[in-house]
């Protein structure tokens, strides 16, 4: 009896091997190591993904240029805004303390009856902690302009410093 049972659990151990192998062959000859390469392959353990802690460097600040257009662009937004307290606040502090009275009272009413002004920077020429801007404004009910703002860099930053 035992060797009836030998003799079937090696005819099921032998016909299991002959579909390993039909099933691992090819049409071209090719032997099972191409299947047996890519069953690996696919069965093989991802490789472990690595989380850094450390957080990416902080973008590198504007250049001068930049940050004397995004100075300009403030500056206008306060204005059209009617936003005074910021507009004064992106002036230099010369042109600060003048701004000030009939000045300011001035200001407020050519941008009352004046509408909104639009500025396009032509050209931006720095030397040192001074700028000068040229830009083309445009207003809604005087036209177009070409004017030349001068800045100087403070400890805030750039600020527009117009001699009056």
């Amino acid at each position: 009896m035992m060797t009836r049972l030998s003799r079937f659990a090696g005819i099921g151990v032998a016909a299991v091997m002959v579909a390993v192998i039909a099933g691992c062959s090819s049409d071209d000859g090719s032997s099972a190591e191409q299947s047996t390469t890519a069953a690996t392959a696919a069965t093989a353990p991802a490789a472990p993904t690595t989380t850094s802690t450390e957080a990416p460097p902080p973008p590198p600040p504007p250049s001068d240029e930049q940050q004397i257009r995004d100075t300009l662009s403030a500056f206008q937004d306060a204005y059209n805004s009617e936003n005074w307290a910021a507009y004064q606040a992106l002036m230099c502090p010369s042109m600060r303390e003048r701004f000030t009275g009939s000045i300011m009272d001035s200001v407020r009413q050519t941008r009352a009856s004046a509408g909104l002004t639009t500025m396009a920077v032509k050209a931006v020429t720095i030397t040192g902690d001074t700028a000068v801007v040229t830009a083309e404004n445009t207003n809604e009910l005087t036209g177009t302009a070409t004017v030349d703002l001068p800045l100087t860099r403070g400890d805030d930053g750039w600020a527009v410093c117009m001699a009056y």
